[in-house]
């Protein structure tokens, strides 16, 4: 620091000042030291910076008119996130759902225009690529956006910018608008675009629609990131998770906790070796390797999701383990016909502590799974027994499984994620071609697999929403645990992360490890009746405490704008985290409170401004029968 006074006149120690809240002190002393191969220079004759890269400008022609140029070009062509009404279907009965369609009844017809009016408020500007940053300012002073993301490989990008740019500039501009900056920095293409993902679904979600994507420059990581992260924009704006769904699964929670003890699998389970470990999904590809899965058998963890059991044990092969996260009625139908055709004996269930008690009690050996951000965990559960990533569907759990127990690498057969037939869903030996119940065999009222996406094997293969939501947390779960290796050896969707193989290749020695010495020291969870009454009571509690302050948004939020409703209901919502009856209550009430601000910002941001102001209180009041909807139940 400069010694006069001790104020600061350096550019980069007035940025180091200026982002103190926006970056840790480690962080900051870090890049006041940062080594890398990356140089600020000026351009010989124009004077204009550039990036020296070992010896090369990135810059062509000068960083300021390249950051003009793309400026210019991004304001007559700008990447937004458009969210545009969507009418739920009438067979629907989520509370969210209701709200919904009431709003899009009310509006729709009203809409001016397709995509949100630009001159609003949206939630987010996010930069992939940061430079020198000369991009920034003036991008923010056109763009009205109320937080900035900045996703790049490498922090000694944000350290040239430090000498480049007025930092505090921009830091007063987002913060005029309640916003701020955040960082982001990974050499993982596919961990920075989860970063983005989980930043942009933060507390303020409910502005997402109109949020706008911008690309600074090309590198093979930034490239690929910003690709992974435009396939994920599909399920950005989704729930993550319906009150009605809480309600089920605090239901089952509290029944199959209470009066029982039951193991729990946790993070690093395994206390001794592990074989590589095959997962058996129900895809259409599993039908062409039952001979494979047959050869496997013995060297390795076999361990099925879901409709897989009934696939290998129609085949005669029996699985170590078998995974089940679904709580709805179905499930008992699957695995009841299955105990009656084939019997259980032998097979140890992983089970979400959530599933309907009728599957755990089909079943002798079991052990329960507590997931993150649920409300049973957050009411029941205890941190240190909470097993990440283990959702959103059965392979993902069947793949966690593996993980904890301590699996080094993990094939994956029939995890199709979609198809490469779009009239095949699911196995010929599942339920879903064994049987003659129509439900069955249309599906199971899964989304229909329209969604062309890059295949496994093949150029092209179809998914759904939902399973294209599966397939990005598939690749978060690889990402994000380098310790195990993932192949997909599954004839569907390509999974980044999982390296595409063919079954004939995967030859690993045979399994010398008993899978019950895998589980037996796991850790034990009980509750009695008193203290599950108790938090139960509790939580209704804190829901009927939450209800009026909700509903108290609709007289404040009259007249008001969009955005002072999306911070009245954040701040009534937010400090949902921990695992008490509070939080619980909060976490329960968000996803649906979410989808209802969703709607009314889409339909608010395409309607002339003389409607804005109604349907601002329309929403306000959605909110609030909302909520005295989930209070009372």
């Amino acid at each position: 620091m400069s010694e006069e006074s001790g104020i600061p006149k350096t550019l980069f120690e007035r940025n180091l000042i200026a982002l103190a809240e926006h970056v840790s002190l480690p962080f900051a002393e870090r890049l006041a030291t940062l080594q890398s191969d990356l140089t600020l220079v000026k351009d010989d004759g124009t004077g204009l910076l550039n990036i020296d890269v070992g010896g090369r400008r990135m810059y062509p022609s000068g960083a300021e008119p390249f950051a003009a140029r793309q400026v210019a070009e991004f304001v007559d062509n700008p990447q937004s996130l458009s969210l545009s009404p969507v009418l739920p279907p009438d067979d629907r009965s989520l509370i969210s759902d209701r709200a919904t369609r009431r709003l899009h009844n009310k509006f729709a017809s009203k809409m001016d225009r397709q995509r949100r009016d630009p001159d609003l408020l949206a939630g987010y500007l996010t930069m992939f690529g940061l430079g020198l940053g000369l991009q920034i300012e003036p991008l923010l002073q056109r763009f009205n956006v109320r937080h900035l993301i900045v996703a790049d490989q490498t922090p000694a990008f944000l350290a040239l910018s430090m000498q480049a740019i007025e930092w505090a500039h921009v830091i007063e501009i987002l913060r005029g608008r309640g916003g701020r900056v955040l960082f982001l920095f990974d050499q993982d293409p596919m961990a920075l675009s989860n970063q983005v993902y989980e930043a942009m679904r933060g507390a303020d979600r409910g502005l997402l629609d109109g949020s706008y994507i911008f690309g600074h420059y090309r590198t093979p990581v930034l490239e690929a990131a910003l690709a992974q992260f435009m396939e994920s924009t599909r399920v950005i704006a989704d729930s993550d998770g319906f009150f009605e769904d809480e309600c089920l699964m605090l239901k089952h929670a509290s029944d199959n906790l209470s009066g029982r003890a039951h193991r729990i699998l946790i993070p690093d389970a395994a206390t001794q070796s592990c074989p590589p470990a095959v997962i058996v999904g129900s895809g259409p590809s599993i039908d062409g390797e039952i001979e494979t899965l047959r050869r496997l058998r013995d060297r390795c963890l076999l361990i099925s999701g879901g409709t897989g059991l009934g696939v290998l044990l129609e085949a005669g092969i029996r699985p170590d383990f078998h995974c089940e996260i679904e709580n709805v009625e179905a499930i008992i139908t699957v695995n009841r016909m299955v105990a009656d055709r084939y019997g259980t004996e032998g097979i140890h269930l992983i089970a979400a502590s959530t599933v309907d008690p009728g599957v755990v009690g089909l079943y002798r050996d079991v052990s329960l799974v507590m997931r993150e951000n649920l409300s049973p965990t957050r009411l029941f559960g205890r941190e240190e027994l909470v097993l990440p990533m283990a959702g959103p569907t059965v392979t993902h759990l069947a793949c966690r499984t593996a993980m904890a127990l301590g699996a080094p690498e993990i094939y994956l057969f029939g995890v199709d994620l979609g198809t490469v037939e779009p009239e095949r869903h699911h196995s010929n030996a599942s339920i879903y071609g064994l049987s003659d119940d129509p439900f069955w065999r249309s599906g199971g009222e899964m989304e229909k697999l329209t969604m062309p996406v890059a295949g496994n094997f093949r150029e092209t293969a179809y998914t759904s929403r939902e399973f294209a939501f599966g397939t990005l947390y598939f690749s978060t779960l690889a990402s994000l645990n380098p310790a195990h290796r993932f192949f997909n050896c599954s004839d569907g969707v390509r999974i980044e992360g999982a390296a595409p193989t063919r079954s004939h290749t995967v030859d690993p020695p045979p399994c010398t490890v008993d899978p019950a010495a895998l589980v037996a020291g796991l850790p034990v969870l009980t509750f009695n009746d008193n203290a599950i009454n108790a938090a139960m009571s509790a939580l209704g509690d804190e829901m009927s405490g939450l209800a009026p302050r909700i509903a108290g948004l609709a007289g404040r939020g009259a007249g008001r704008d969009i955005e002072s409703l999306n911070d009245g209901l954040g701040g009534l919502l937010s400090g949902g985290d921990g695992e008490n009856a509070a939080s619980t209550a909060k976490f329960m009430m968000s996803g649906t409170c979410q989808m209802i601000l969703q709607a009314g910002n889409s339909l608010y941001g395409r309607v002339s401004p003389g409607r804005r102001r109604e349907v601002v209180e329309e929403t306000a009041t959605a909110l609030a029968k909302a909520a005295w909807e989930m209070a009372g139940s």
